[in-house]
């Protein structure tokens, strides 16, 4: 029997072995994933879902929305309906978002490179995408614009943002659609998302979701062997255990939302795609308002994995901090926090504005003018640009 023959028989057999197994696991139900409800997903859509070619779509920020309290102990005085008013428009609640055909937010750039173009692209979550803030506003806008009042002309940078992405998304997101844009510098900033503390990763959410086209491994995802597999390793958690998160107060939301084998593993996957496509690439990791917050260790990892490939890494976390805790305000927004006290001597409610500070873990304009002149600097001292 000739070698080609042998192999053919070995492999049916083999196929015939799993085949038999994979039957006798399902009619006894093995391993069987329990019914997790939607709300125990941190996201239960793990893909950010929105329209393309979107002209000034209001997006509203949930955390500057504002109720004005009702009076019941009094009538409104004169001219505080008018106040109530005015807080609307001098505190808005929604901010706009333009994107291109590919759904890719301002500044929008055509998807076929000019000649003579150089691009570099961010990939990220929210914090890049530039959520709370208007188009021009953003890190990759305010970049561009920085960058070519330098006299870097040429330079377009893509805003590969997308809110709630990990490197998880991120990996699909640039094989399927950033990388179309032909970038000559590709960025990497998925840190934020990938470091916080979740019932269940990615990979566990898609699987226990049965949503098996965000895990993109086909047949193996339906198979009872494979399954068993990632129970047993557990890349799957069926029960999240309760631990310590990072400031040592007691959670069931124990696992980070992509670990950090896959969090490199992700890295390294988009990195070869954007070599393969003749970009050189880097990484970045948004700086938090304070450094040590809960993305530290994925921070640490971004940074030994460029040190170790010889990769640009920005990280200006530290600066960033130093600068807030003198007096900056880098991060959040004012929002009213409105309630009323009654005039004895009138008779009637006056309304007590009151401010509050929301949303610390974005970046505000001024903050990302920062990082973007930061940014910017990093690229022209490294020799990064054209």
């Amino acid at each position: 029997m000739s070698g080609l023959k042998k192999v053919g028989f070995a492999g049916l057999a083999l196929l015939l072995f799993v085949g038999i197994f994979e039957l006798v696991f399902a009619g006894i139900g093995w391993p069987s994933l329990p019914d997790v409800e939607a709300n125990r997903f941190e996201h239960s859509s793990v893909y950010w879902q929105d329209e393309a070619d979107q002209v000034q779509a209001k997006r509203t920020h949930g955390e500057r929305l504002f109720r004005v309290p009702k009076s019941a102990e009094a009538p409104l005085c004169a001219g505080e309906e008018e106040r109530v008013d005015s807080l609307k428009a001098r505190y808005p609640s929604f901010f706009q978002v333009s994107s291109d055909s590919q759904g890719l937010r301002f500044p929008e750039h055509t998807l076929e490179k000019p000649d003579g173009v150089f691009r570099i692209l961010l990939l990220g979550c929210s914090t890049t995408f530039g959520w709370g803030v208007e188009d021009h506003e953003t890190l990759p806008a305010q970049l561009e614009a920085v960058l070519r009042a330098r006299g870097f002309a040429n330079v377009e940078v893509i805003n590969g943002g997308q809110p709630g992405y990990t490197s998880h998304q991120g990996l699909r997101f640039f094989e399927e659609v950033a990388s179309k844009y032909q970038p000559d510098l590709v960025f990497m900033g998925y840190v934020i998302q990938d470091s916080r503390k979740v019932a269940y990763s990615d990979i566990s959410q898609a699987i226990l979701q049965d949503r098996a086209q965000l895990l993109k491994e086909g047949f193996l995802y339906r198979s009872r062997i494979y399954q068993a597999i990632k129970l047993a390793l557990g890349s799957v958690v069926v029960e999240s255990q309760s631990c310590l998160d990072d400031f040592g107060r007691e959670t069931d939301k124990c696992v980070y939302r992509v670990g950090e084998e896959r969090f490199l593993q992700n890295y390294r996957a988009i990195r070869g795609m954007a070599e393969d496509l003749g970009a050189r690439v880097g990484h970045f990791a948004f700086p938090e308002e304070v450094a040590d917050g809960h993305s530290r260790q994925h921070r640490f990892l971004q940074g030994k994995e460029a040190e170790f490939e010889g990769l640009p890494f920005f990280d200006p976390s530290v600066q960033i901090e130093q600068e807030v805790r003198g007096g900056k305000v880098y991060y959040g927004w004012d929002a009213p926090s409105p309630s009323f006290s009654v005039d004895a001597a009138e008779g009637c409610a006056r309304l007590d504005e009151g401010v509050r500070r929301v949303d610390r873990g974005h970046a505000n304009a001024a903050g990302l003018a920062r990082i973007a002149e930061l940014f910017a600097q990093f690229l022209e001292s490294g020799d990064l640009l054209p």
